[in-house]
């Protein structure tokens, strides 16, 4: 089971942009997220957001681990995620603004690990 706060170790911020990156991932491409594919596809994204967005991270054979992936499959997954982003990662602040308040209007079920920072900065 992923629990991501307490594998990932990264900031909440990394989690909006994650969202971003699932969103952007679905636009261009419809149907590429399905139930075969949410755990990696969720996985590959916060650890782009990650490697993009804190300055400390781990090295992808830690993520392969968190994940249950081969280092070799998280690197070959890593690489496509890429493509298929165009190699943009960077999310406007207008852009990052609307999807934290995306996560932020989320129901906070019992699951909810992180506080998100819910307040303009």
């Amino acid at each position: 089971r992923l629990q991501a706060k307490a594998d990932f170790r990264c900031s909440a911020e990394c989690y909006v942009i994650c969202a971003a990156y699932l969103d952007r991932l679905e636009d261009r491409h419809p149907g590429i997220l399905n139930p075969l594919s949410c755990h990696r596809l969720l996985l590959c994204s916060l650890m782009l957001a990650t490697k993009f967005q804190d300055d400390h991270h781990y090295v992808n054979a830690v993520y392969a681990k968190i994940g249950g992936l081969s280092l070799q499959e998280m690197n070959a997954l890593e690489t496509r995620m890429l493509v298929l982003l165009d190699y943009r990662l960077f999310v406007a602040p207008a852009a990052f603004e609307r999807y934290r308040d995306l996560c932020c209007e989320a129901p906070s079920g019992a699951h909810r690990t992180h506080q998100l920072p819910c307040q303009p900065t």
